[in-house]
């Protein structure tokens, strides 16, 4: 949900205040981001712009959502050069580079240590493919592990059956797994994440890390979480090689290792911020349901959806970052 795009506003503060040019005596960035205002990431991003204003005076200019529309028009906004960095989940990343859902597919990786062990290896291996495209990916963060949340005990394939399903639009990595959940009979409902609030009545599932659930209120609206999750979400922060360029190397480098530090930070602030929320949900009514058949759908995604996305994503890439998740397995 928020494979959620609210979050990424929480690298881009950091970023702006280290993008000074010694030739002003401040810069000012525009940075967008679906993140709800008034949310705990917009506190995290406060206490960020706090602590990073310690070091350097910048003026940083943040618009949360509804500012832009959906993740992907903030993403046509960067595009555009009317924003200067976009912090993004992966559909928003998805529309600057498609490369960037390599890193996005279901039940691949299944644990916060394996993030760990494999993040400055992916962040590496996307940073090059997407400077190619002409974009600086300038740090990837963990958001959480996603869930199904339903009015209905998700317990068997065959529950999906009839049920209307939450399919983000423009989100690749979403159409793709409703491609293959339709074989378990589930209806699609394609609109965008802003929009799920206008039509509560109509779906019965939706799916997103546990802190999105409460942030964007979608829990008072269902009744069960689902496990074990399907995918861990990712988020990122992007700007544009040109808008890079206008800096010294010795700034850049300055950043990159900041925001090396900086995404550990944010990961774990989003981890214990989705624990807690847990914690929420079961007490407002949320009930936990396992999904005792989740290997025979983790095999469906993963003999089909897999292929399918060598439309989009380079073979070379989805092989490079699968190998780098099993030898983070491998070698726990």
């Amino acid at each position: 949900m928020l494979r959620f795009s609210f979050v990424r506003a929480i690298p881009c503060i950091v970023i702006s205040f280290f993008l000074i040019s010694p030739t002003y005596s401040q810069d000012i960035w525009r940075c967008g981001t679906i993140a709800p205002p008034g949310s705990e990431y917009e506190k995290v991003i406060n206490r960020v712009i706090k602590e990073v204003k310690k070091i350097i005076d910048v003026e940083v200019k943040v618009y949360y959502a509804n500012s832009f529309g959906d993740e992907i028009d903030v993403a046509r906004e960067l595009k555009a050069g009317r924003l200067d960095c976009g912090v993004l989940t992966g559909n928003g990343l998805g529309y600057i580079s498609s490369y960037s859902r390599a890193i996005d597919l279901p039940f691949l990786i299944k644990s916060r240590a394996e993030w760990e062990r494999i993040q400055p290896r992916l962040t590496a291996i996307l940073s090059n493919a997407m400077r190619n495209e002409g974009w600086e990916l300038l740090g990837l963060f963990g958001i959480g592990f996603v869930h199904f949340l339903s009015k209905y005990p998700i317990e068997s394939l065959q529950s999906f059956s009839g049920r209307t399903f939450w399919v983000w639009k423009t989100d690749l990595i979403q159409i793709e797994s409703y491609n293959i959940l339709k074989m378990f009979g589930v209806k699609p409902f394609e609109i965008s994440v802003l929009e799920v609030p206008n039509f509560y009545s109509s779906l019965d599932i939706v799916w997103g890390p546990k802190y999105a659930f409460i942030a964007f209120g979608w829990y008072r609206h269902f009744k069960y979480i689902v496990y074990p999750p399907i995918f861990y979400f990712t988020g990122g922060l992007v700007a544009s090689s040109e808008k890079m360029k206008k800096y010294h190397p010795d700034q850049v480098a300055r950043v990159r290792e900041m925001f090396e530090k900086e995404m550990k930070n944010v990961t774990n602030e989003l981890e214990q911020l989705n624990e807690r929320s847990l914690d929420v949900l079961l007490k407002s009514g949320i009930k936990k349901v396992e999904l005792k058949d989740a290997d025979k759908l983790e095999n469906s995604f993963k003999s089909n959806m897999y292929e399918s996305l060598k439309k989009h994503i380079p073979s070379w890439l989805i092989v490079s970052v699968i190998e780098e998740v099993l030898k983070a397995r491998d070698n726990k």
